[in-house]
């Protein structure tokens, strides 16, 4: 009975291959874990010591801005020497301030969204290890570089293997990589010649590179890089200590400015009365 001899050069080949493809499941694993639980961890903990007075600050910047914008179009309209139509007045500062108005509202819906991660139970070390293998074990099987011949389920499973790990949900890749499973691998066989094999490592190996590219120019972007200010309670207490005299400031100027237009308006209507 003859048995398959393998070349063995191609031999060598297919296990670097291999190696390969189990390398940059890890890198997606790892980027996956930077992007999803990291960042999130990060970015959680700054909005809750940094971010909401980064907020509270803005929020009093935005007023003292749109203060200013009121007394100039009040000051237009006695210099015009028209009646003061307040209503009309904030109806124009509403539709001029309207970014202003939506930037805060991005901003309590992060510190809400940090509210609620705080909150949220924690993985076990176990369960984290188990999240990231069954992770890039899926990786392997339906990530789109990976097995660009998939089909519609294949990456709609693909979605859901990515919603799963960005909330943690251990049970659901189980689920999911036993789905995976019993509809067999993706492996549609060996490549069929050596320059087939030899692309497939050339387009692997710049997969890699590129995904360590991408994680170090993430590393240099928010909310990484804060992360030496966050370690330092020293650091966080003097920024802290900042916004709240800022936020004073600006209270005090936003109080002036009001009790001046205040007095336009009423010297204005006297005057007019």
């Amino acid at each position: 009975m003859s048995s398959l001899i393998i070349d063995p050069e191609y031999a060598k080949l297919l296990e670097e291959y291999i190696q390969l493809k189990a390398q940059l499941a890890e890198v997606f694993e790892q980027r996956a874990d930077l992007v999803y639980h990291e960042a999130n961890r990060w970015q959680t903990e700054y909005m809750l010591k940094i971010g909401v007075l980064e907020y509270d600050l803005y929020e009093v910047e935005c007023s003292i801005a749109r203060t200013r914008r009121k007394i100039e179009l009040v000051q237009s309209c006695i210099n015009r020497r028209v009646a003061i139509n307040l209503a009309a007045i904030e109806r124009q500062l509403d539709r001029e301030y309207e970014q202003y108005r939506e930037r805060l509202k991005q901003l309590a819906a992060e510190i809400d969204l940090a509210n609620y991660l705080k909150k949220c139970p924690k993985l076990r070390p176990q369960e984290v290890a188990e999240l990231k293998r069954i992770y890039r074990l899926l990786v392997k099987e339906l990530h789109p570089d990976l097995n660009p011949h998939r089909g519609e389920e294949q990456r709609a499973l693909w979605h859901q293997v990515n919603a799963a790990y960005r909330t943690g949900n251990v049970d659901m890749l189980r689920v999911l990589l036993e789905l995976v499973l019993q509809g067999g691998s993706s492996n549609n066989g060996r490549p069929s010649a050596m320059e087939e094999l030899t692309e497939k490592m050339q387009f692997l190996r710049k997969k890699i590179g590129d995904l360590l590219l991408e994680m170090e120019q993430i590393r240099q972007t928010f909310p990484f890089d804060q992360v030496e200010l966050l370690k330092s309670p020293l650091l966080v207490a003097r920024r802290q200590a900042e916004l709240r005299e800022a936020i004073q400031r600006g209270q005090e100027m936003l109080e002036e400015l009001q009790q001046y237009l205040t007095t336009l308006v009423l010297n204005t209507n006297t005057h007019l009365n």
